[in-house]
């Protein structure tokens, strides 16, 4: 009996080290993605760069969202259009100068092809006057 229930205890223990491998070899392949945003407000113009527009990803990847340090607004928030679909668990991120917004957890099973339209917002104040910048890129998941 003793010989039986040591295999038994070996198999299972293997089996849970194979299941761990497979985990962590798809958490090696995710990918982190960066995105540069550059928002300017200066004389009643308003400036905008995204870089890039489009982010193409893999389904376990994350994306970070920088304000570039001479950007006019102090933070961005990025999140889904109104009503509309997010790969990511987290609905809206925010971020400022000093931090990046983070979308770190996507949400299992994304289709393949897949675009999603979303909106990165910030705040102008100039001239006593406050704007509500709203830029409107996309994520498409990789086939």
């Amino acid at each position: 009996m003793r010989a039986i229930s040591f295999v038994i205890v070996a198999a299972v223990l293997a089996g849970g080290m194979i299941t761990m491998d497979a985990r962590e070899s798809s958490a090696e392949r995710a990918t982190r993605h960066s995105v540069n945003v550059l928002i300017t407000c200066t004389g009643g113009q308003i400036t905008v760069d995204v870089d890039p527009w489009t982010v193409v990803v893999q389904q376990g990847d994350s994306t970070d969202w920088t304000l570039r340090p001479q950007s006019t607004p102090d933070g961005i928030d990025v999140g889904p259009k109104r009503g509309g679909a997010w790969p990511y668990q987290a609905n809206q991120v925010r971020g400022s100068k000093q931090a990046a917004a983070r979308a770190l957890e996507m949400r299992p099973n994304q289709p393949p092809g897949r675009r999603y339209k979303y909106n990165i917002t910030g705040i102008c104040v100039q001239a006593g006057r406050t704007d509500t910048i709203v830029i409107d890129p996309d994520i498409v998941i990789g086939e």
